[in-house]
C-alpha cells in the first residue's frame, strides 16, 4: 500500500492512497482500449467497403448499363462488317439479345440498327456473333426473307428484327459485359 503526503506550503496537504484509484484507472483503461478496437474495426470495414466500390465497373461514358451489360448505341453507320469491327475495337461486341427485358431495351431506341445476328455461315441458319443459335426471336412478320441475299440482323421501328443485306449502311448497338 503506496501512500503519498505533500508537505508543501504551495500544495494542499493530500492524503491520497494509490490503491484507491487503481480500479478507476482500470475502468477507463479498459474503456479507452474498448474504443480503440471499435474504431478499429469501423476503419477496417470502411476500407473493406472502400476496396470493393474501388472494384466496381461501371460502364463507361457513353455506354447504358443493362443488368450486367452495357450498352452503346452508335451514331456513324457502316456495313454490318464495319460495325462489328467497331465493337470489337471497344472490347465489345454487336449485341446479342437474349431476353424480352434487353429486346424492350432496344426497342426502346426505336430506330433502325445493326445487331449481332446473321445467316452468313449457313443460309436459313440464324446464329449470333458468339456462335450460339437464337432461342427467343423477334423476327418482324414475314421475316427472315432473304430477299436479295440478306443474310445480316437489324432491328426496324419499334425494335422488332429484319434481315437485309450486310453491306447496307445503318448504325449498330454494341454489348459488353460488366463483369468481364
Amino acid at each position: 500500500q503506496i501512500c503519498l503526503f505533500a508537505s508543501t506550503p504551495d500544495l494542499p496537504s493530500m492524503d491520497v492512497d494509490l490503491s484507491d484509484l487503481l480500479p478507476t484507472f482500470k475502468k477507463q483503461i479498459w474503456n479507452l482500449t474498448d474504443d480503440r478496437d471499435r474504431l478499429n474495426a469501423k476503419v477496417t470495414n470502411m476500407i473493406q467497403e472502400l476496396e470493393r466500390l474501388r472494384a466496381v465497373k461501371t460502364c463507361p461514358e457513353g455506354w447504358k448499363l443493362l443488368s450486367s451489360s452495357c450498352y452503346f448505341s452508335s451514331t456513324a453507320v457502316g456495313t454490318w462488317e464495319t460495325a462489328r469491327s467497331d465493337c470489337r475495337k471497344k472490347s465489345a461486341d454487336l449485341v446479342i439479345i437474349n431476353t424480352k427485358e434487353e429486346q424492350d431495351f432496344i426497342s426502346a431506341l426505336n430506330k433502325q440498327y445493326w445487331i449481332g445476328l446473321s445467316d452468313r455461315e449457313q443460309e436459313g441458319t440464324w446464329t449470333w456473333v458468339d456462335g450460339s443459335p437464337v432461342t427467343l426471336s423477334f423476327w418482324h412478320t414475314g421475316e427472315p426473307n432473304n430477299s436479295g441475299g440478306e443474310d445480316c440482323g437489324e432491328t426496324v421501328t419499334y425494335g422488332q428484327w429484319n434481315d437485309q443485306r450486310c453491306d447496307y449502311h445503318r448504325p449498330w448497338i454494341c454489348e459488353k459485359q460488366l463483369w468481364s
